[in-house]
């Protein structure tokens, strides 16, 4: 219903004239902000050529891996998108999505309002050297749509077969059309040209850029999204799933109103922010009931302790889902970290069964980061699409998103992720504004502070922080925003993950953001969280204790620049328990003060720029290092 009436919106939007237009706007993206972060300090190999040997049966990926790419062990192409963002109701975790935007995360250069070849997804050379009566299927599951943009009748998504001495051929097509479930799709391998050594199959999609009224519009368009793409012998037509118990979803931030809080707000906050129950979705495709223990644990990612671990049993019925909800007792637990200003926990869903038994291993875990950084944030940190105002009317135009305090403190800046557009069209001046609350809506006008346009750290995938001339003591419910000073699409990114109301009435509004054209405030129409963030805390705080980086180290850091892992070689004796790590920044503050388990460590938290790390041994030597974070 809801779905309804925002295909309703955008068609009212792409079919009027421009000129006449005045309203909230939600667009495609013009660039993956997650592949570019992804691409810049990759280790990915584009032309993927080291990997010659021919694949043996069985052949099988369902993308829950999540590395962005597809598994170069597995395809020769780098153009799909590796996610759990814009795939509903997948048949296990994650998808590739098909879409108008290139490995590089930017619009294709051959990109038109006319049917264009965009994505592709080539598999190695398989090994088919095998008999028809050998029983050979290829069976995946699509859907159109998903989450993003429902591609027309005129765009399509095909299946092509290749083999040596044979060209590609067409043996699966299907047009576009909007948002539905993932449908399976069973292909028998029996022509004697494809039952050789070297075959190969690749998924390909055509798209169409239409209604571009101006370059701020234009983005990517025509998803699709594939899952679970198997071939092997002896299968029959009913044979669509290996028989595993596989992970669908589970909840993500353990607050109920943000995905993110200030650390030094968490023990102000009411303890009815935490939610009452964790749902931990899981599939069994097996013809047999299976008992499945599922494993729940918390790790503070700063010092590697386990906070926090439980272990629940059952049994789920043949080709049947299953909702786990973790017991009450679970909320006795408390965070606690040796951090004063951030905190980085990691949350491990994980799921074991008797005799199990598939390909991989990677659709039975999932990670959760909890962060509890200097910010306010109710968006998960992928945008999917772009939001504005835009149209005549709107150079006057005032946004404004709704949060609430859970302590008194300094509002001392504003994080906003804007998304790039075409030939850079949104950058244009804007007001940065907060604004009071009365009766639940924006009130007085508290700062205004010129001087701001939208700037893209989209290579960084971070978001940019607009600092406040001066800061404002905030404590209670308040509002972000801006005040534009042209009619033209500002593109804030818009994370339509995340949802802020769940009423499903007729008139159902977003209770978080607000846009005043004509002089009124109203709420938003669509579903999501725009990604704007409200920054508190003290200023950047200087410490005493400064690392001696030594001429000479023991201590080797790779990759360096790194991007958002490092692995620690310690070249005297291995990296163990009894290492004592400590990270500074280039300013002297202690920015990690733990241990590492194996050698590596996750850099999210950490921002760009150069860091010593500092390493007491079982031996109490001092060894120091030198890296560097480029994103």
């Amino acid at each position: 219903m809801k779905e309804n009436r925002k295909i309703l919106i955008l068609l009212i939007l792409l079919c009027a004239n421009m000129s006449l237009i005045s309203q909230e706007v939600l667009i495609d993206l013009q660039v993956n902000p997650v592949i570019k972060r992804n691409l810049k300090n990759s280790s990915l190999n584009l032309n993927k050529s080291e990997f010659s040997d021919t694949l043996e049966l069985p052949f099988f990926d369902d993308f829950a891996k999540l590395n962005i790419f597809p598994d170069d062990s597995l395809w020769q192409d780098s153009g799909v998108f590796i996610n759990t963002s814009y795939p509903l109701n997948p048949p296990t975790m994650g998808a590739a999505t098909f879409d108008a935007l290139d490995f590089t995360g930017s619009l294709y250069s051959n990109a038109s309002s006319s049917s264009f070849l965009a994505d592709q997804l080539t598999s190695r050379p398989i090994n088919l050297e095998y008999l028809p009566e050998d029983s050979i299927y290829l069976s995946f599951y699509y859907q159109a749509q998903g989450i993003g943009d429902s591609p027309e009748n005129t765009d399509y998504l095909k299946l092509e077969f290749s083999a040596p001495d044979t060209a590609w051929n067409t043996v699966w097509q299907m047009s576009g059309s909007t948002v539905s479930a993932f449908s399976n799709v069973m292909i028998p391998i029996t022509d004697s040209i494809y039952l050789k050594n070297g075959f190969q199959f690749r998924f390909v999609n055509y798209a169409s850029l239409t209604g571009i009224f101006e370059p701020s519009w234009a983005g990517s368009v025509d998803h699709w999204n594939i899952d679970y793409v198997y071939i092997n012998k002896s299968r029959s037509i009913s044979d669509i799933m290996t028989e595993e118990v596989v992970v669908l979803s589970s909840t993500n931030s353990l607050l109920n109103s943000y995905e993110t809080i200030p650390w030094n707000h968490f023990d102000n906050m009411p303890n009815s922010e935490m939610i009452n129950t964790i749902a931990f979705s899981i599939f069994n495709y097996r013809n047999i009931l299976k008992n499945t223990s599922f494993h729940y644990i918390i790790k503070d990612v700063f010092d590697g302790t386990q906070l926090y671990s439980d272990i629940y049993a059952e049994d789920i019925d043949p080709n049947s889902g299953y909702t786990y909800e973790i017991p009450p007792s679970l909320f006795d637990f408390t965070f606690s970290a040796p951090t004063e200003d951030s905190a980085l926990f990691e949350i491990t869903y994980h799921i074991t069964s008797d005799d199990q038994h598939h390909f991989n291993r990677w659709n039975d875990t999932l990670r959760y980061n909890q962060k509890f950084y200097d910010y306010y944030a109710y968006d998960d940190g992928t945008t999917e699409n772009g939001y504005g105002l835009s149209g005549e009317g709107t150079q006057n135009a005032m946004l404004a998103y709704k949060f609430n305090t859970f302590k008194g403190d300094d509002l001392k800046a504003i994080d906003i992720f804007f998304n790039q557009t075409l030939n850079d069209a949104s950058q244009k001046y804007f007001y940065l504004c907060v604004w009071s609350d009365k009766d639940g809506q924006p009130d007085t006008l508290i700062h205004k502070q010129v001087g701001y346009r939208p700037e893209y750290e989209d290579a960084l995938n971070k978001f940019h922080r607009y600092d406040l001339d001066t800061a404002k003591n905030i404590n209670g419910t308040f509002y972000v925003g801006w005040m534009q000073t042209t009619s033209d699409l500002l593109n804030v990114g818009f994370d339509q993950n995340r949802i802020l109301n769940t009423d499903e009435e007729e008139n159902w509004t977003n209770p978080k953001i607000f846009y005043n054209i004509t002089g009124a405030w109203q709420n938003s129409s669509f579903e999501g969280a725009l990604m704007i963030r409200p920054v508190f805390g003290d200023t950047i705080k200087k410490n005493i204790e400064i690392p001696i980086v030594t001429s000479k180290s023991n201590i080797n850091i790779f990759p360096n620049p790194a991007n958002e892992m490092i692995f620690i070689d310690y070249l005297d004796e291995a990296i163990s328990q009894d290492m004592n790590v400590k990270i500074f920044n280039s300013i002297g503050n202690l920015v990690f003060n733990g241990y590492v388990n194996s050698g590596e460590l996750n850099l999210e938290s950490f921002n760009s720029g150069i860091y010593f790390l500092k390493i007491n041994n079982s031996k109490q030597a001092v060894n120091n290092k030198k890296f560097i974070i480029m994103r």
